[in-house]
Order: C-alpha cells, then structure tokens, then sequence
C-alpha cells in the first residue's frame, strides 16, 4: 500500500472483482430461466491469506472468495438436526450459503 500504485489497483480490481460479477451477471439469465447451474470460479491462495504487500491482490480474491459462498444454494439446513442454527439459518433446505 506504501507504493500508491492505483493503476495497477484498478486494474487488478476491474479484472477479478469487476470480471467476476460480469461473469456472474452474463450466465445469471440462463441459470434462473432453467432453475439450475453452476459456476465454477478460479481464486488464489491470497483469497484466504494474506501476503505481504499484495493487499490489493488480496482483497480482490477475498472479494471472489465471499462472491461464490454468498451465491450458493445448498440443502445443508437439511442435514442438520441443530435447532439452534435451524433458527438462526431460516431453518428450510435450500437457504443461501
């Protein structure tokens, strides 16, 4: 961050943060018109750890990292037999995750 590259920044956030929500927003029609589909997202290591001077790397990825849990639909609640996050959770099958 002491080298005030915000070129580079904002190149580094149009490519993985900006690239991954027009990829996203690009499938997004297709996905809900069918009621399924996947997508399959590639991160770096810097998306769970964080590396010296690659703070903006780093938070690019977290950003990619967090896009894809917040956007996933599972069953998990199912699963479960905990009330506690039953009702934390919402408490049906297919809550987002």
């Amino acid at each position: 961050m002491k080298n005030l590259r915000e070129e580079e920044w904002a190149r580094t956030v149009d490519v993985l943060c900006k690239g991954a929500l027009n990829c996203v927003g690009a499938v997004r029609p297709g996905m809900l018109g069918r009621g399924r589909g996947h997508i399959v997202t590639i991160s770096s290591d810097a998306g769970r750890k964080v590396f010296p001077s690659l703070a903006v790397y780093s938070a690019s990825n977290y950003f990619v990292e967090a896009l894809c849990k917040t956007s996933v639909a599972t069953d998990l609640l199912s699963l479960s037999g905990d009330e506690q996050a039953l009702e934390i959770y919402g408490g049906t099958a297919g809550a987002g995750f």
